[in-house]
């Protein structure tokens, strides 16, 4: 259930920044540290959230409807959470607009839909081996589950040099290094930035009605 919305965030919208960032290199890694640590810290806490709500549900020995239902239910939400703040790699989940990515939102909708039907529609609880829940196991759920976002923030607003693979080129779009428009000096002449446009009058040839071309040229 947690595979179409994360199949959706092939066509998120690309970041205007990226577009002007510096190409990579052809050395540069795929499996950068930055994407490791946020992929082994988002594990790490899926699996301690959802082992919290096992060992939470259990009594005694037995395992019930109840425990299945409640740790499926959290599982399948937290990679959820997980998948809404892998939109953008430096934007926290607050700065995200819902509207921009419609296909995500399809996405999560036929998620949630799949999750009621399997604790809620009989033969899929029979087969699924789940049981009802209350409105106030549902709200538990979506709360515990939710801190996958709380974790995305701390990481992008205060671990943001460990976390985030623009870290390198994030100075690009920094106010303190854009390229001034100054004077450059090439083979000992003095040059100005801009384009400089020349007019160039040529004259016709003795076989042609008679009149002048206009060219112009640019020089950048």
């Amino acid at each position: 259930m947690d595979g179409p919305p994360a199949q959706s965030l092939g066509v998120e919208p690309v970041d205007k920044r990226v577009l002007r960032a510096k190409p990579r290199k052809a050395t540069d890694p795929l499996l950068t540290k930055a994407l490791l640590l946020r992929a082994i810290s988002s594990a790490a806490l899926i699996v301690c959230v959802t082992l919290f709500v096992f060992a939470r549900e259990m009594d005694g020995d037995a395992i019930t409807r109840r425990d299945t239902t409640m740790t499926f239910m959290t599982f399948v939400n937290c990679d959820l959470f997980n998948a809404y703040a892998c939109r953008s790699s430096d934007r926290c989940f607050y700065e995200l607009r819902l509207t921009e990515n419609p296909t995500f939102l399809y996405a999560v909708g036929g998620s949630i839909i799949g999750q009621l039907a399997v604790i809620y529609f009989k033969p899929l609880q029979e087969i699924f081996q789940t049981e009802a829940l209350s409105f106030s196991d549902l709200l538990f759920v979506l709360l515990i589950s939710s801190s996958m976002l709380i974790l995305d923030t701390i990481r992008k607003k205060f671990f943001y040099r460990y976390f985030s693979d623009s870290n390198p080129i994030y100075p690009v779009f920094s106010s303190k290094h854009k390229v001034k428009d100054e004077p450059f000096t090439y083979n000992d002449t003095s040059y100005t930035p801009g384009p400089v446009v020349e007019e160039i009058t040529q004259r016709s040839s003795p076989n042609s009605n008679g009149g002048t071309i206009r060219s112009r040229l640019m020089h950048v």
